[in-house]
């Protein structure tokens, strides 16, 4: 065997960390056939080079006849090398001409890749595919086909047989495939109840933010398949740990409705009026419309509009309007833009009038926000911060399948995941001391199940490093951004809530996540 370098034009290089690393290609010749007169191509390999190009010592190969290595760490991008693999490709190519050399198939392959080999049913540059190809390509088309159809048939006949959720549920937040274990152990040490400052007085005004595993609220309905009752259940499935702060510097809550600008002129509002009273005769025409019988639409649009100018005072103005849209649509129909109101705005200096009227549209969510500037000011304090702080990053962490722990199945850092799970939810109240007994605080809102969406530590909130000795930080500052998961509604605003759905803001068992409201009390 016979070993030259192979010259690549321009050079394969990238630059790592400032420094520009450059590759060494090197092909290997051989010789074939019954007398050994045959030269053949045997590998084409890349190694890492020096500065001097010298091959780096004990390097490893990269690249080997169109595939870049998996086992060997590379920076360069997926683009990088798919250049690379090219243009290695040209020169094999080159080189196998020049040399009177037979070329390596890998070479000769149009498209290929440096991820996959060359299939067997690849085509070779400069030669056609053949007939014995394309009947292959369609036994293999006919092939998958068939295999996909079976498939189908058989996910069709598990979900018939068990529903839809015989599936899903393998794999659901309920499924026992998502660890839960580590969140309750990272306050262990306080018996799953944390309170900041530590020897705080039990009877001063606090946040308390309770954690719970989450679930679907809606997944009893949407199996039910009921429309128009749908039920919302409680999204808290069982608590995770309770961390109690001092009240916040600013309470804020908003109450907000979708409230949009909506515009009808008198023709679409007389419009709708003569739809419903001919809908038969109009819902054909739009059948035949869909059909794609042509001027269905139009002669049907012209047929309402010349309704509603028979059934108007003929001095009442509403010939300019419905003429002004009839040259409109007439216009538009032969591809001129000329909008009704802009016929009238020029001709008479007037336009239609829209009706603009304020309507609802929808609801919308809260989102609160809380700053806190804890101070370690021992030991103790230091690592009950610690925890705090970890507490609320693990908790809102998306969560990846670890498969059923109860089992013994270890959670490992990095392992796929076909599904993620929703990161853990949080119960948030107010609580005060009223003669002797702690409650929610009913002067102040209260609030419905949330998510942490967004939760940031500053450990150096005076633009400087402050820390005692082993590194802990002398200050923390703390930023949570929540947002509820259900919207406000006016029947929240009562005591009358059903059973599961009641909240028990005391640390009891109970998992509902709505707070009986009465007479005198803010409320939500």
């Amino acid at each position: 065997m016979a070993e030259q370098k192979l010259k690549v034009d321009p050079p394969i290089t990238q630059v790592v960390d400032g420094v520009t690393v450059g590759y060494e290609v090197v092909v290997t010749t051989s010789s074939s056939g019954a007398f050994g007169n045959k030269k053949v191509i045997s590998d084409v390999r890349a190694y890492p080079v020096d500065d001097n190009n010298q091959r780096l010592k004990g390097a490893k190969q990269l690249y080997r006849n169109g595939i870049w290595s998996k086992n060997q760490i590379t920076t360069l991008s997926t683009e990088q090398q798919s250049d690379f693999h090219k243009r290695i490709q040209r020169q094999t190519l080159k080189f196998a001409s020049n040399t009177n050399t037979t070329s390596p198939q890998w070479a000769r392959i149009e498209g290929s890749n440096t991820n996959t080999p060359p299939t067997a049913t690849a085509t070779e540059t400069g030669k056609a595919s053949g007939q014995n190809t394309t009947v292959n390509g369609a036994k293999n088309i006919v092939s998958n086909v068939i295999g996909g159809i079976e498939g189908i048939s058989q996910l069709a006949s598990e979900i018939q047989k068990g529903g839809l959720y015989s599936q899903i549920d393998k794999f659901s937040m309920s499924s026992g495939s998502f660890d839960t274990n580590s969140d309750t152990l990272i306050l262990k040490d306080y018996s799953g109840y944390l309170r900041y400052p530590l020897g705080a007085n039990r009877n001063q005004d606090t946040l308390k933010m309770t954690c719970f595993r989450y679930r679907s609220p809606y997944r009893d309905a949407i199996e039910s398949g009921s429309i128009g009752n749908i039920k919302r259940n409680s999204p808290f499935r069982e608590r995770l740990g309770t961390i109690e702060l001092p009240m916040p510097n600013s309470i804020v809550d908003t109450t907000s409705a979708g409230w949009e600008v909506d515009y009808m002129n008198d023709i679409t509002m007389s419009a709708a009026n003569k739809i419903q009273e001919s809908a038969i005769q109009y819902g054909a025409a739009a059948g035949l419309q869909g059909l794609g019988v042509p001027g269905a639409g139009t002669i049907s649009k012209l047929a309402l509009i010349g309704s509603m100018y028979s059934g108007a005072a003929k001095d009442s103005g509403l010939g300019g309007l419905l003429g002004a849209n009839v040259v409109s649509m007439l216009g538009s129909n032969l591809g001129f833009d000329i909008p009704a109101d802009q016929i009238l705005s020029r001709g008479g200096g007037i336009v239609s009038n829209s009706n603009a009227e304020l309507l609802f549209r929808g609801v919308r969510l809260r989102r609160f926000s809380f700053n806190y500037s804890l101070v370690a000011r021992s030991d103790q304090e230091t690592r009950s911060i610690t925890h705090l702080i970890r507490a609320f990053k693990q908790w809102s962490a998306p969560r990846k399948l670890t498969g059923d722990v109860a089992e013994g199945s270890q959670v490992q850092a990095g392992g796929s995941s076909l599904f993620l799970g929703t990161p853990n939810i949080f119960q948030l109240s107010y609580m005060t001391t009223e003669n002797g007994q702690r409650l929610v605080n009913k002067h102040v809102h209260k609030f419905k199940a949330c998510a942490l969406t967004k939760f940031s530590v500053n450990y150096s909130p005076n633009q400087q490093w402050l820390s005692y000795e082993g590194g802990a930080p002398v200050i923390f500052n703390l930023l949570f951004e929540f947002a509820e998961l259900e919207p406000i509604y006016n029947t929240d605003y009562t005591n009358n809530i059903p059973g599961g759905r009641q909240a028990d803001p005391l640390g009891g068992t109970g998992s509902g996540d709505l707070m009986p409201i009465q007479i005198y009390d803010v409320g939500y």
